[in-house]
C-alpha cells in the first residue's frame, strides 16, 4: 500500500467523514499533480478489504490506464471495461470503466463504491444517468476544477464538497514546482496574439521542454511545423489521430527527442508528463477550469526541474490568475472563483512581462517610482517589445506569396519580414497571410 501524504489522508478522512453523516455523494478538489488517483484508489482498497465492489469511471483512454495501473499497484483484481480490452475480467470486484463503453452496453455491474474520474464531465446526460442507476451507492467525485464548461457548479450532483489541498500549499511543501506567468497586461481579442509563439519560447524557455495549446487543429500542426522550421524539434498531437501515432508523438516528447508538443484540448487531462516546464498558451481561455488544467501540465516535480514558466500570448492570466492563486470553490453559485484581494495584488511588469504580486518585480527586480496596480489595456508588456506595430499586409502577402512558390518553410517569412522591417510579426498573421497568397 502506497503510504498517503497528511493532506491525502486528512482528504479522505472528511470524504468518509460526509458519508457517515449521510452524504450519498462527495466531491474531492484538488489540483492537478496533488494525487487525487492516489487516495481514489486508497478509497477503493478500504472498499474491497469490507467486501465491496467498486466501479472507477473515466471518459478517456490514458485516464483508464492510468487508474488501472494504479490500482494493480496496489494488488487489487481489476478488470477494465473498454471496448474489446485485453484486461476484461467480468469476475473482478474492482471494474475500471469507459463511460462510452458502459453506456452503450447497457450493462450496470453491481457497485458500491462508484469513483467519478475528472467529475467535472458529469454534465452530460450519460453521466447522470448512470448516477441515477447506482443511486443506492457511495459516490466519490476526483476533479482540479469544479465547474462545468459553461462554468456552472456540481451541486446537483454532489452533496458535499471536500477541498484536498491548494496549488500554494502543494508548493510550498515541495509537491509541486514554483511558476512564472509571462503575460501582456490585458486580455487581447480573438485570434490575436501578443507575440509570436516560437519566438517567445526561444527568448523566454531556455530550451525547456513544453506544452502548446492552440485554437484549432490546423493552428496546432502548422505551430509544430513553425517550430521544426526554427530548429525546435515538434510534433502536434490531435483528437482525429490515429492512437498508435499520437501514443508515438507522447513517447517521442517523454523520451526528450521533441522538445515540443503542440494541442488544442488533447493534453488538458490524463496526460502525465513531469519533466514539461514550459506551457505556452496560444489561444485565449475563456473557462477557468480550463486554464487550470492548462496550466497544470507543467507544475509537477521533476528531476532536475525548479520551476515552470506559463508563457500566456493572449492575456488569460489577467481573467484567471496565476496558478497558485487562492480561489474559493462552490457547489452553488459560481464553480470556482477569484478571492477580490487576490486581483487587486496582481499586476504585469513593464520591464519583463512577468505576471504576479505589486512591484518591485520577483523576476527583474524593477521598480517605477509609481507602481502601477492597475493594468493599463493600451499597452502590451516587453513580451511584445513594448509596442504593437501596424502589419505591413502588402510586404506579408508578398513573402508569404514567395514563400509559396519556392516551397520553403513557413518559418522563412518570419525571418524575413523582421530583417526587412525590424519588427515582430504575430503567428496568426503570417497564417492569414498564407491563406490569402
Amino acid at each position: 500500500m502506497r503510504e498517503l501524504r497528511p493532506y491525502q489522508t486528512a482528504a479522505l478522512a472528511a470524504v468518509s467523514e460526509h458519508w457517515r453523516n449521510g452524504a450519498r455523494a462527495v466531491l474531492l478538489v484538488a489540483p492537478t499533480g496533488s494525487g487525487k488517483t492516489t487516495i481514489g484508489a486508497e478509497a477503493v482498497r478500504r472498499a474491497v478489504h469490507r467486501g465491496k465492489s467498486c466501479l472507477w469511471i473515466a471518459h478517456r483512454r490514458e485516464l483508464i490506464t492510468q487508474a488501472y495501473d494504479r490500482l494493480c499497484a496496489e494488488e487489487l483484481p481489476c478488470g477494465v471495461i473498454m471496448g474489446n480490452d485485453k484486461r476484461a475480467d467480468d469476475w473482478a470486484p474492482v471494474q475500471v470503466c469507459s463511460i462510452d463503453t458502459l453506456t452503450a452496453r447497457g450493462k450496470r455491474p453491481h457497485a458500491d463504491l462508484v469513483i467519478w474520474d475528472e467529475a467535472h464531465h458529469c454534465a452530460a446526460e450519460t453521466w447522470r444517468e448512470l448516477y441515477r442507476a447506482y443511486a443506492h451507492a457511495w459516490h466519490l467525485g476526483l476533479t482540479a476544477t469544479p465547474e462545468r464548461g459553461d462554468g456552472s457548479p456540481l451541486g446537483d450532483i454532489f452533496d458535499q464538497m471536500v477541498i484536498g489541498a491548494s496549488v500554494k500549499q502543494l508548493t510550498e511543501d515541495g509537491h509541486l514546482v514554483p511558476c512564472e506567468v509571462i503575460a501582456p497586461p490585458a486580455k487581447l481579442g480573438q485570434g490575436e496574439l501578443a507575440a509570436d509563439p516560437v519566438k517567445s519560447y526561444q527568448d523566454l524557455g531556455q530550451g525547456r521542454q513544453a506544452v502548446a495549446y492552440m485554437p484549432f487543429v490546423s493552428d496546432a500542426h502548422d505551430l509544430a511545423k513553425a517550430f521544426c522550421a526554427a530548429g525546435v524539434p515538434a510534433a502536434a498531437v490531435d483528437g482525429g489521430m490515429a492512437t498508435a501515432d499520437r501514443d508515438d508523438v507522447l513517447r517521442r516528447f517523454a523520451s526528450g527527442e521533441l522538445r515540443v508538443v503542440t494541442n488544442v484540448n488533447v493534453l488538458t487531462e490524463g496526460w502525465d508528463a513531469p519533466q514539461t516546464a514550459v506551457c505556452i498558451l496560444g489561444r485565449r481561455v475563456g473557462h477557468t477550469g480550463l486554464y487550470l488544467q492548462m496550466v497544470g501540465r507543467v507544475l509537477r516535480p521533476a528531476a532536475g526541474k525548479t520551476s515552470a514558466l506559463v508563457i500566456d500570448l493572449a492575456g488569460s492570466a489577467v481573467e484567471h490568475g496565476t496558478p497558485d492563486e487562492e480561489r474559493e470553490y462552490s457547489l452553488a453559485g459560481k464553480g470556482i472563483a477569484r478571492k477580490a484581494a487576490a486581483k487587486q495584488q496582481l499586476s504585469v511588469c513593464r520591464n519583463c512581462g512577468r505576471f504576479g504580486r505589486a512591484y518591485p518585480c520577483a523576476r527583474c527586480g524593477y521598480a517605477p517610482e509609481r507602481p502601477e496596480i492597475v493594468i493599463n489595456p493600451h499597452r502590451l508588456s516587453t513580451v511584445t517589445q513594448g509596442v504593437r506595430h501596424p502589419i505591413d499586409w502588402k510586404r506579408l502577402t508578398a513573402l508569404c506569396s514567395i514563400c509559396k512558390a519556392k516551397g520553403y518553410k513557413h518559418g522563412w517569412v518570419w525571418f524575413q519580414y523582421k530583417e526587412q522591417t525590424g519588427h515582430d510579426v504575430p503567428y496568426t498573421a503570417v497564417m492569414k497571410a498564407m491563406k490569402s497568397a
